[in-house]
């Protein structure tokens, strides 16, 4: 019989408050954020990676034609309405937090939180069909999150710090103690660039200003709201930056609180 699994990382997401989102408001929002799912579906699923592989690809802006990196091919994505699925051969190590960060934050700066984990192990992924040891084992992670973050499994944590330095902090403990992603994460080392690419990217990646006081103002009515439970959500974001994030990368203090 055909080996049906992989050896794969995966992640497996929650966007909270959904359901409430739902309720209050006509869908624009809710419709903005699949979007941004939409995107990683539209980027990674067979029928991109058949065009990409002929070397032949058709996009808004023209024909594509050239050589494609081999590993983009082996990248798969799954959505399912409030929550996804997404995958990496495991010898990709971390480089799969990196799109997790950029989603979360793209959520974040909507109002969504956003909460998962992260394993890696035996998983059969092609485009929507999902399934295996794995993805069980990051749905019962995700589920014992709590707050607003992305757990990774302690495993493979242990599994990805034997890895060659990469420059950044793509993973972090958080206040409990829990390894988790950080969604701020710096790709170079502070020191090898000039003061002005740091600021450039922070400005244009981060949105620390929007980011703060967007929480601040969650904060605020949900308290006001007597909606401690996701008012606590908000509270363990705000901490979790001003002290796992800023403690881990102190030169980032400085566009926190400008």
């Amino acid at each position: 019989m055909a080996q049906v699994y992989e050896n794969r990382v995966v992640l497996f997401a929650d966007i909270l408050g959904w359901k409430q989102e739902t309720a209050e408001n006509q869908g624009e929002r809710l419709l903005e954020a699949l979007s941004h799912l939409g995107e990683y579906g539209r980027l990674h699923n067979e029928s991109i990676r058949r065009s990409l592989k002929s070397g032949t690809f058709e996009t808004e802006d023209g024909v594509f034609t050239g050589t494609v990196n081999p590993r983009f091919l082996e990248v798969q994505y799954a959505a399912f309405s409030d929550n996804f699925a997404f995958s990496m051969p495991a010898d990709f190590g971390p480089r799969i937090l990196t799109s997790a960060a950029f989603l979360m934050r793209q959520l974040l700066r909507m109002g969504l939180l956003l909460r998962g984990g992260v394993t890696s192990g035996q998983l059969y992924h092609k485009d929507s069909a999902v399934f295996g040891p794995a993805l069980i084992e990051a749905v019962a992670i995700e589920q014992t999150a709590d707050a607003p973050r992305i757990l990774i499994s302690p495993r493979l944590a242990v599994e990805w710090n034997s890895w060659p330095p990469s420059g950044g902090s793509e993973f972090i403990l958080d206040q409990f103690g829990d390894t988790v992603l950080n969604p701020f994460d710096f790709p170079f080392a502070p020191a090898s660039v000039s003061v002005d690419v740091v600021q450039s990217f922070v400005e244009e990646n981060y949105f620390f200003g929007e980011i703060k006081s967007l929480i601040t103002t969650k904060i605020s009515a949900f308290e006001s709201a007597g909606n401690e439970r996701v008012a606590a959500k908000w509270r363990y974001f705000r901490d979790f930056i001003e002290g796992p994030v800023l403690e881990v990368q102190p030169f980032l203090r400085q566009f926190w609180d400008s």
